[in-house]
């Protein structure tokens, strides 16, 4: 198994981007991978000869989900939560709050599958179970 802090070694990948994502402290090596992504469907420091062309549609997914995820974030930080607790029934506060436990300890478990380790065999993987069981 790969070393987590190493470099990628894919032949698909240019020196730069090897660079940039062995300078990615670890905790955003997530952020690295959609800035990975972002930059092969720019075109930027890539050309169609550095990666193969049956993961292109995968690697538009990815950024797609990755934008997706930090434009929700992003509306939802935006307002305090005091502020947004006001404006809605008890039963959605507690929708709300299901919602961002889940969302929460699901991108944990992303981060610690591109991390290496086994969520199946973290304690992430309890609270997932434990947040679906009060839905």
């Amino acid at each position: 198994m790969r070393d987590r802090n190493s470099a990628p070694t894919s032949p698909y990948l240019t020196m730069g981007q090897r660079m940039r994502w062995k300078n990615a402290s670890a905790e955003p090596r997530c952020a690295a991978l959609s800035l990975l992504a972002s930059e092969i469907m720019a075109g930027a420091d890539t050309t169609t000869e550095d990666y193969p062309m049956e993961i292109h549609e995968y690697l538009v997914a990815v950024n797609d989900s990755v934008s997706t995820v930090d434009e929700m974030l992003n509306k939802m930080m935006s307002v305090p939560r005091s502020e947004l607790l006001q404006k809605i029934d008890p039963l959605e506060q507690a929708k709300l709050d299901l919602v961002s436990a889940y969302t929460l300890n699901s991108l944990f478990w992303v981060y610690l599958t591109t991390q290496g380790v086994n969520p199946k065999e973290h304690a992430v993987k309890d609270e997932l179970v434990r947040v679906i069981d009060f839905h």
